[in-house]
Formats: C-alpha cells, sequence, structure tokens
C-alpha cells in the first residue's frame, strides 16, 4: 500500500504556515484535513499474517468547499488500490504551501485495523510448557 503521488507528512511547509500566522499571505483557496475509511479492494495480509479489515488515513486537500474535499480524498485513496468507505473533512488552517489547482497534496500514514471475524495468526514459535 505504497503512496501514489502523495507525500507522506508536510515537508518543508514551516515557511509558509509562519507566514500565513503572521497574517503576511492569504490562501488562495481553503484546506481541508479528510478522514477516509477504506477497504482493501482484494484481500490483504500484514506481515504478522492479520487479514486486513480496513484502513483509516488523514488526507490534506486543498479545495473549495468540503464536497470537493472529501471527493478528492477518496481519489487519492483509491489510486493506492482500496475502496474508500467513508470519508468527513474539516476547514483547517494551511498546512502545506498554496495549490493554484484543486487537489491532494499530503496524507498521514495507514492506520490499519483487523478484520472482524478473522482467526489469529498462529505464532511460529512453541510455548514454554
Amino acid at each position: 500500500m505504497g503512496g501514489a503521488g502523495l507525500k507522506v507528512g508536510l515537508g518543508g511547509a514551516w515557511f509558509w504556515r509562519s507566514l500565513y500566522r503572521a497574517g503576511l499571505v492569504r490562501p488562495p483557496m481553503p484546506q481541508w484535513r479528510v478522514v477516509v475509511e477504506a477497504r482493501p479492494v482484494r484481500p490483504r495480509r500484514t506481515p504478522l499474517g492479520e487479514v486486513i479489515g480496513g484502513v483509516v488515513v488523514g488526507v490534506i486537500v486543498w479545495a473549495e468547499d468540503v464536497e470537493e474535499a472529501e471527493a478528492l480524498a477518496r481519489i487519492a485513496v483509491e489510486a493506492d488500490g482500496l475502496g474508500a468507505m467513508t470519508a468527513d473533512g474539516v476547514r483547517i488552517a494551511p498546512q502545506t504551501r498554496p495549490a493554484k489547482e484543486s487537489g491532494a497534496v499530503a496524507r498521514t500514514p495507514y492506520a490499519l485495523y483487523p478484520e472482524e471475524g478473522a482467526p489469529e495468526p498462529r505464532s511460529t514459535k512453541r510455548r514454554a510448557s
């Protein structure tokens, strides 16, 4: 589940954030933090053998309104081979340098959770009796 063009984290955007907080610049459009819950399109396992039931990820998006932001975040997550189930966005102070066009610019690492009712992975080590 690698990134498809989105950076994890926010990189060197500290300069832009400082100028915005000081009131020296204004962004061309609002920025949104969208939390997306998704499921793998095909069954996947973690390195420990657990079946992945779902994924939660936060996506930072430049967009005019919340509906556009949620749609762009869903597209960004679906580009990584996941099927987006829900997306909820909230307007935030700019965290990255402004973009001239709408789009997803950054995301958090994926938070995986196991599938409900999946069998526990078996340990390869024997327990001491």
